[in-house]
């Protein structure tokens, strides 16, 4: 559970010029992405999957909201990862 703490540590980094970047995963990457927009800070985020096909869907709206305010989504992977070699292993490391 993301708690105001959270929220309060991302707002502070933000307020002393640092930039965040996160994964656009449920939990605390879209809660930090969210807490650095509403404070106009600069974010980035590291998708495991192609531009094209935000994963997870849910963050959608929040990648086109990254976006849209002029920040960055970047990805390593330009078609779809291949299950045996691509974005699944990375979420057992």
């Amino acid at each position: 559970e993301i708690t105001r703490r959270e929220v309060d540590i991302v707002k502070s980094l933000v307020e002393n010029g640092l930039v965040i970047v996160s994964g656009l995963a449920l939990g605390c990457d879209e809660m930090a992405h969210k807490a650095c927009l509403e404070s106009n800070g600069k974010t980035i985020a590291i998708l495991l999957s192609k531009l094209g096909k935000i994963y997870p869907a849910k963050n959608r709206s929040l990648a086109r909201e990254i976006v849209s305010r002029g920040r960055l989504l970047i990805s390593e992977y330009y078609e779809d990862a291949v299950l045996r070699h691509g974005a699944s292993e990375n979420f057992a490391n």
